[in-house]
């Protein structure tokens, strides 16, 4: 008998809702699942879920909100039991519909399965024995909203409408520094210059706060510009090899800290609008012009992210990406479309920022780390012990949980039986015969980290081959009523194209009347350009062959090579 194919997907967000690209791939998914069956070769199809994702905590508020309560009207156990509830009713909508898509596999506990949680729990603690995550003090996006850092998948690059204003730093060495948020004059510690530019290695005193800062030459910068360390990545890394101490304005709410200068408890785009006027008072504003000020917003609530330092543990996850990408151009993955290859070579080990890996989400993996309240000391377990090993205090065990792209990026290898059989143990003739189903933005956000944590933690690539549902275009694919629409939804999904389009190819096959012979060649042809294009591709070659006229005699033929796309 034939190595069974065994078909994954990227971990579907139930809770927030199917989007069409999470449909797109499952459905991708079941159709390779499917021309497996038609060609006799045993296949397996599992789609997973994803458990305590931002999205979801979104939508739980939401549904509060829409009851009359929130967080803080409701006891613990009371928000926990909704919570589990709400996370269910979303889990069986979903399998609901992916059921009426025709897609031939139960919704798996994916990411909320304990063996799931456990593994990501060990491998948190096995990187950190390691040295590859650690406690540090990084600038990261935080949702206002949300009250939780967001990156990647859930920050999205936006611009604002706002004003460019041009402060006048100092007038006898014509330093002159644009700026959109003004309220970070107060957190400057430094005025960063062009390399070469005469005023560098001067002191300077910034406008409005009187402090006295130096101005330092920084490598790639093209203009002057305030460095406000607490509150800018770049900033932070250059105040670390300059010894600067950061002054934090904002806190992760978009509030501003203290009392000075202007009173503490202002919002952020409020304390912007009063540190500006201060600089008109003060006639050190030389211009202000409207412009569109770069942003990073929620995914899920829209709301500007507000940059802060703090405390966070992270992964460095650069030089793991490093060996996945060497697993790939040795061949041991292969990617279909080809050239998703190279765009994965592309971004491999090019983000030199560590990754932060602790959330505020409910429902989530909790973060395996435990804190004294005595001594301070923190524990790093996978099981944690109720006391401190150093002076035997309580341990609190941490409130934040874990990135659920890290989780999801650790459930291939959990389902290879990591880590309980342990390194070189794992399922290899298994992780052999997978292919991972993603839809494009699953490409960077979870195939990746998914093969670099299984290349370092089991020292394998958990699937072999991945598939890359590219959609082009958003269809008309709702939830269908009936065979015939349930077929095209699954065609619309695959090709996208709507609905309408689909169902002609449908009819077509059902009722053949043409006598044009070179049909069936073209319907192959969509079924072989699986090799290199995919299930989009060949969907919609098999749409265009369909729709020239299926020959009475052939109708049969055309239709067992059509069931894969089709259904049954």
């Amino acid at each position: 008998m034939a190595d069974a194919l065994r078909l994954i997907t990227s971990p579907l967000p139930v809770a927030s809702g199917l989007g069409y690209a999470a449909l797109s791939a499952a459905v991708a998914a079941d159709a390779l699942a499917r021309r497996s069956w038609a060609a006799g070769r045993p296949a397996s199809l599992i789609v997973p879920a994803l458990a305590g994702d931002l999205g979801g905590r979104v939508s739980f508020d939401n549904e509060l909100v829409r009851t009359g309560h929130d967080r803080t009207t409701l006891s613990p156990d009371d928000l926990a039991e909704r919570a589990r509830a709400f996370a269910e009713a979303r889990r069986a909508e979903a399998a609901e519909t992916l059921t009426s898509f025709g897609v031939a596999a139960e919704l798996d506990e994916g990411t909320a399965a304990d063996t799931v949680r456990r593994a990501a729990a060990v491998a948190f603690v096995r990187l950190h024995d390691e040295g590859l995550i650690h406690m540090a003090d990084v600038v990261v996006p935080h949702c206002p909203s949300c009250k939780t850092v967001i990156e990647g998948p859930d920050a999205v690059r936006g611009e604002l409408d706002a004003s460019l204003v041009e402060i006048v730093v100092d007038d006898d060495l014509d330093l002159r520094v644009r700026t959109f948020a003004t309220e970070l004059l107060h957190g400057a510690v430094a005025v960063g210059v062009p390399i070469g530019h005469p005023s560098a290695g001067a002191r300077v005193a910034l406008p409005v706060t009187g402090r006295e800062v130096p101005v330092v030459a920084e490598p790639g910068r093209t203009e002057p510009g305030l460095l406000a360390p607490a509150h800018d990545a770049d900033a932070h890394e250059l105040a670390r090899l300059h010894g600067f101490v950061p002054v934090p304005v904002l806190s992760p709410d978009g509030v501003v800290l203290g009392d000075d200068p202007f009173g503490g408890g202002l919002t952020r785009f409020a304390a912007r609008q009063a540190t500006t006027a201060l600089l008109e008072a003060e006639g050190v504003v030389a211009s202000v012009e409207d412009a569109l000020e770069p942003v990073e917003r929620c995914r899920q609530c829209g709301s500007v992210a507000v940059p802060v330092l703090g405390p966070h543990w992270v992964l460095r996850v650069s030089q793991l990406e490093v060996a996945a990408a060497d697993a790939i151009r040795h061949g041991e993955v292969g990617f279909v479309p080809a050239d998703m290859r190279d765009a994965v070579l592309a971004v491999a080990g090019a983000e030199a920022r560590p990754w932060c890996l602790d959330r505020t989400v409910p429902g989530g993996v909790p973060l395996p780390v435990a804190t004294c309240g005595d001594c301070g000391r923190t524990s790093v377990d996978v099981e944690a012990s109720p006391t401190c090993g150093k002076c035997f205090g309580v341990l609190d065990p941490s409130t934040t949980t874990l990135d659920p792209r890290f989780v999801g990026a650790v459930w291939p290898l959990a389902t290879l039986g990591w880590p309980a059989r342990g390194r070189g143990t794992v399922d290899a003739s298994s992780a052999e015969q997978t292919t991972a189903v993603v839809p494009p933005g699953a490409l960077e956000s979870w195939a990746l980290p998914a093969l670099a944590l299984g290349v370092h933690l089991a020292g394998l690539v958990p699937f072999a081959s991945v598939v890359v549902q590219p959609p082009t275009a958003v269809p008309d694919a709702t939830a269908p009523d009936g065979a015939a629409d349930t077929r095209a939804a699954r065609l619309a999904l695959l090709s996208t194209i709507d609905v309408d389009a689909a169902s002609t190819a449908v009819r077509a096959l059902d009722e053949p009347d043409g006598d044009d012979p070179d049909v069936i060649v073209a319907v192959e042809g969509a079924v072989a350009a699986l090799d290199d294009g995919g299930p989009g591709r060949a969907a919609a070659l098999l749409v265009a062959a369909l729709t020239t006229g299926v020959p009475a005699a052939a109708a049969d033929r055309a239709r067992a090579l059509a069931v894969p796309f089709l259904g049954a």
